[in-house]
């Protein structure tokens, strides 16, 4: 405190001793320990963990707010669903974790992508989406977002066959629709956003997986077979998931098909070593479901058949 060492210790768990006194958790709610002194700040901490034997064991959290989270936030997250790792160009071996956040008004929301270069030990953030972009004739600033067609809020992110990363994201837009925008520079800036006319948008979480267009492409790289999926229609709940498989980096959308009619909310895909696609959906209230969905679903063959 002002320089100048104090009593308190704190270990990794967030355990605090004072005078080697067991002085409560900082992690703890206010008023569960009788003994509490340090707290956190009141705010929203992101964390990283990891696994190096593919998910059987993961490590500690390690907050990382310090690199990412500035003042102004009122809130800082990723993205439900998942980031990607880029496999071509100069990026090449970047890691992309879409993130929103919100300023002066926790109604609206600004997004963009975490950027790692080192494998996840460092990040910061790259520029948002429409920070700077005039929309409805005001500059955007993320800090201070207070119209519903400049917000940008849960996002996907694919990396296209020439590099380019796409990302298609939640919104607010009068237009009802997705939103598109592509960086040319590994996810630290992004182009003019455009609202997809096949994409409704309905406020929920979209998803997004590449998949190999040929043989010896990897799950996840660089391509422009691209299947995207969220939920369609308010019915009135949310529901009537849709994926739709793009041929050409999500610019059209060649194949659509209707997954579940009813109940379905945010999902997460992952290309699986068949070749299928892993679909994790939610069904709102009902709990959390894996489906196996082979490219034959969509009518047309996956790169190792092909």
């Amino acid at each position: 405190m002002d320089g100048e060492a104090t009593s308190y210790r704190v270990d990794e768990d967030g355990n605090v001793t004072r005078d080697g006194e067991s002085a409560g958790n900082i992690y703890l709610k206010e008023g569960v320990d009788p003994h509490e002194s340090l707290l956190t700040a009141r705010t929203s901490y992101l964390v990283e963990v990891h696994s190096d034997d593919d998910g059987e064991t993961w490590s500690k959290p390690r907050h990382i707010n310090h690199m990412v989270k500035e003042g102004w936030m009122g809130f800082l997250g990723t993205s439900p669903g998942n980031g990607i790792q880029l496999s071509a160009g100069k990026h090449r071996g970047r890691l992309l974790i879409p993130y929103y956040c919100t300023g002066t008004s926790p109604k609206f929301n600004a997004g963009g992508a975490l950027i790692s270069d080192d494998g996840g030990q460092t990040w910061r953030r790259g520029k948002a989406i429409n920070e700077g972009r005039v929309v409805n004739g005001k500059v955007v600033d993320e800090r201070d977002v207070r119209d519903d067609d400049a917000t940008t809020h849960e996002s996907v992110f694919v990396e296209r066959a020439n590099g380019d990363v796409l990302c298609l994201f939640r919104n607010q837009h009068h237009l009802g629709r997705v939103g598109k925008a592509v960086s040319h520079d590994g996810g630290d800036t992004w182009e003019t956003v455009e609202f997809d006319p096949d994409l409704p948008d309905i406020f929920s979480q979209p998803n997004a997986v590449t998949v190999p267009s040929k043989a010896g492409e990897e799950p996840g790289c660089a391509s422009d077979r691209i299947v995207f999926a969220n939920a369609s229609l308010m019915r009135p709940y949310r529901g009537c998931g849709v994926l739709r498989l793009s041929e050409d980096g999500g610019r059209t959308w060649a194949r659509n098909r209707c997954f579940n009619p009813y109940h379905y909310v945010y999902q997460c895909m992952s290309v699986l070593p068949d070749g299928a696609i892993g679909l994790s959906w939610e069904r709102e209230t009902a709990g959390v479901y894996f489906t196996h969905l082979p490219l034959s679903w969509f009518g047309v063959k996956s790169a190792a058949e092909e």
